[in-house]
């Protein structure tokens, strides 16, 4: 009886789920989502074409940590926290930031490995989220950069030595 409670249960989760996704957004129908996914799916099995080349995604997370995740179709958020958290790791020490770099190459990897087989959701990728990746590090790293040489000049003698060359 319990089963019968349960899937019961179950049923009218899903009628209402459906119907808040209907609410919220009146063109959603999960046959029709479910329907795009295996097209694309089918495409690229038929053509032999990989949706997300995991390769493609560790050179890019090894360049800019991060960047692999939003190359993937995640959010930038997701993005943003490997790159924070590996920038800060190595600040504090690099061990952590090795493990945050190393988990962002392997997660990259993971996720476009996943979107090819199908065990992953396909996500074109954003183009602004790609700018705004490489923008932020790119920001990031000039702000170290002055922050560091006006911390030399200030508290150390060689900001004489530079005036006078």
């Amino acid at each position: 009886m319990s089963g019968k409670k349960s899937s019961g249960n179950e049923e009218i989760f899903s009628k209402e789920k459906s119907n808040r996704n209907n609410i919220d957004n009146p063109g959603f129908s999960q046959n029709n989502y479910i329907q795009q996914n295996s097209e694309i799916l089918s495409f690229s099995d038929k053509y032999g074409v990989q949706l997300k080349v995991p390769a493609i995604s560790v050179i890019l997370s090894g360049l800019f940590p991060g960047l692999g995740q939003v190359y993937n179709g995640d959010s930038l958020l997701k993005g943003l926290l490997i790159f924070f958290g590996t920038t800060f790791g190595f600040f504090i020490f690099l061990i952590p930031g090795l493990i945050v770099w190393i988990y962002g190459l392997y997660d990259g990897w993971k996720k476009a490995a996943g979107v090819n087989s199908g065990l992953y959701e396909y996500k074109p990728v954003k183009t602004a989220d790609l700018i705004l990746m490489v923008m932020i590090p790119l920001i990031v790293m000039v702000v170290l950069m002055f922050l560091s040489i006006y911390a030399m000049m200030h508290f150390t003698e060689m900001s004489y030595e530079l005036i006078n060359i």
